[in-house]
């Protein structure tokens, strides 16, 4: 197999650079786990280390992890799909050492949202685990053209993407894509202010609680947008005047991830969503990118896109030892009974058992 080193680097400017290495020796990397993001966390957590799997002197495998009380893979609110920094053609091998002298190291360890394929990864290579599915992220191949796509969406999508572009055409509605480092800070923070007003209004028109717009996470945004080199940005305008929606996400070389934004509600009837959609799908064909990421949530107007979803689940491991093992029982049960009640929370441990 070659000499193998494991390490955890508490270095922010060590594990950026090797973060950055990883990344862009990549597949599919984790957009949320580009290091500029990574970055904007360490602001606000401090204490962000990275895991680090190096064979014959190269990192091939790294998790961002941090240390509150118990050892967590770096995880926020809204982040998805989840999962390793891998160097592209790492062997099965190499994961499985990867997981074994993490646990050497930690002992214990919950990972938050991890994708499907990661997960699977996971529970082949770990000695005791508990598991629970969370949540339905839908996505969907975009295929080579929006020729290539459309025969397999509906023919009410495609119509309406065809009447509803012309629509907005005639009433002078343009759209704008750009990476957020390409725009100043003072347009982004003008664009979030108004897709705060107009995410809070559509959610009192719904009567639904945002977790978008709260102060306490406004100069998360801010960072995210100001800071962070693999976020998008898309504008719709009047009049190329009048903001009527932004939105932002992020993208690896492969997937497009669709994050936050709001548009106006006055502007509704131009379904002013389906066409920021097709809108970016147009940009995801310019950049050569292969999926379009809804992350979580199974809205309807995702769902007229996609019947596909990439599962994440909620990982605890640890090492097999009687300890260990009582005390992830413990911590998943304290977790889970929060979320759906003690009864629930043992079911779903008899569910995610795996030994």
């Amino acid at each position: 197999m070659g000499e193998l080193k494991f390490s955890i680097c508490n270095d922010p400017k060590e594990w950026y650079t090797i973060g950055m290495e990883l990344w862009e020796n990549s597949i599919d990397p984790p957009v949320f786990y580009h290091p500029s993001m990574l970055g904007v966390m360490n602001s606000i957590k401090e204490n962000i280390q990275m895991a680090i799997l190096f064979h014959n002197g190269m990192p091939v495998l790294a998790l961002p992890i941090y240390c509150e009380k118990k050892v967590r893979n770096v995880s926020y609110d809204g982040w998805d799909n989840l999962g390793l920094l891998k160097r592209k053609d790492v062997s099965a091998d190499l994961i499985r050492s990867f997981w074994q002298k993490l646990l050497s190291a930690t002992k214990r360890i919950k990972l938050e949202n991890f994708s499907e394929a990661d997960s699977k990864d996971v529970l082949n290579n770990s000695e005791y685990k508990l598991f629970v599915s969370r949540r339905k992220c839908p996505f969907f191949e975009i295929k080579d053209s929006w020729e290539e796509l459309s025969p397999l969406l509906s023919k009410k999508l495609v119509r309406n993407v065809r009447q509803y572009g012309n629509k907005a055409e005639r009433a002078n509605i343009s759209f704008e894509i750009k990476m957020a480092h390409e725009v100043s800070n003072s347009t982004l923070d003008q664009n979030l202010d108004g897709a705060y007003k107009f995410h809070t209004s559509r959610m009192e028109i719904i009567g639904q609680k945002s977790k978008f717009t709260p102060d306490a996470y406004k100069e998360y945004h801010k960072k995210v947008l100001e800071s962070c080199d693999n976020v998008f940005t898309i504008e719709a305008k009047e009049n190329n005047d009048k903001l009527i929606a932004f939105y932002y996400g992020f993208c690896n070389n492969k997937r497009l991830s669709w994050f936050n934004g709001g548009f106006d509600m006055a502007y509704r009837n131009l379904s002013i969503g389906t066409l920021l959609i097709s809108n970016l799908l147009k940009w995801a064909y310019e950049h050569n990118l292969n999926y379009f990421d809804f992350l979580r949530g199974r809205e309807d107007y995702k769902l007229k896109w996609t019947s596909d979803f990439n599962l994440n689940y909620d990982l605890y491991l640890c090492k097999k030892n009687p300890i260990y093992i009582l005390r992830t029982i413990s911590f998943f049960l304290a977790e889970n009974r929060k979320r759906v009640g003690f009864k629930n929370a043992l079911r779903l441990m008899a569910k995610g058992y795996r030994l």
